[in-house]
């Protein structure tokens, strides 16, 4: 999630590329507010050929749900100091996408909650113990299951299609519900999943329901950059 010269490069071809005078303005605000103001490598430097444009303003919208690739971003607000919130609960297709169905990042001024592939050299791991969700785990692994060989961790399948229901509410807030449970295509270790969030006056709440099949345990991650205190239970 760390700015680099592609995410400039992505805005910069896309303002120049929309016929949409609102979206070229969102674009040109963009550019001038993110901490790359111009490309860093060598090899990217003639995509700043492409006009950034001045001044422009932010989008007027404060929550998108991408439904064709299962991704939620909400926001408080476009002020620097605002909180940032982004989800993931949809398909569940792209061989290179991580088994990160539910799993959802938060950020205000520095990271508060995010996958602890960010500061990795590759971002690569898919795995589920690197995302701030449930992990399903047996006492002993099972067989064999859809990514491969047999794990003490659940894993989620390839091929499938988690749901999310939004209601939106005023300044980015939102309730959701996400059904996690397509994910693990049936596997008997995990009989349904839903996670429950609320995001409101710049906090969030998540809230799970789940239901296991014997010799299953449930571990709530949380990839945090301090250690946390648990307050009451």
């Amino acid at each position: 999630p760390e700015m680099f010269d592609y995410h400039r490069a992505l805005v910069l071809h896309a303002r120049h590329l929309t016929a949409s005078d609102e979206a070229r303005s969102a674009a040109s605000w963009w550019l001038g507010n993110i901490p790359v103001a111009r490309m860093r490598e060598g090899f990217n430097l003639r995509t700043d050929l492409l006009p950034a444009g001045r001044d422009g303003r932010p989008p007027t919208a404060l929550l998108h749900h991408a439904r064709g690739v299962g991704h939620l971003f909400a926001r408080s607000g476009w002020e620097r100091d605002a909180t940032w919130l982004s989800l993931v609960a949809g398909p569940y297709e792209e061989s290179h996408a991580h088994q990160d169905q539910g799993a959802f990042n938060l950020f205000s001024r520095d990271w508060l909650a995010v996958t602890a592939n960010t500061w990795t050299r590759s971002g690569i791991n898919q795995d589920t113990r690197l995302h701030n969700m449930l992990r399903f785990e047996r006492a002993e692994p099972q067989a064999r299951q859809c990514q491969g060989l047999g794990d003490t961790v659940v894993q989620q399948c390839h091929g499938t299609a988690s749901t999310l229901e939004i209601t939106p509410g005023a300044a980015g807030s939102f309730t959701a519900i996400a059904d996690l449970t397509p994910a693990y295509a049936g596997n008997p270790a995990v009989k349904s999943w839903r996670r429950h969030l609320d995001f409101s006056d710049r906090a969030l709440t998540v809230r799970d329901e789940f239901a296991l099949g014997p010799g299953t345990t449930a571990v709530f991650q949380l990839q945090v950059p301090v250690q946390p205190e648990i307050e009451g239970n």
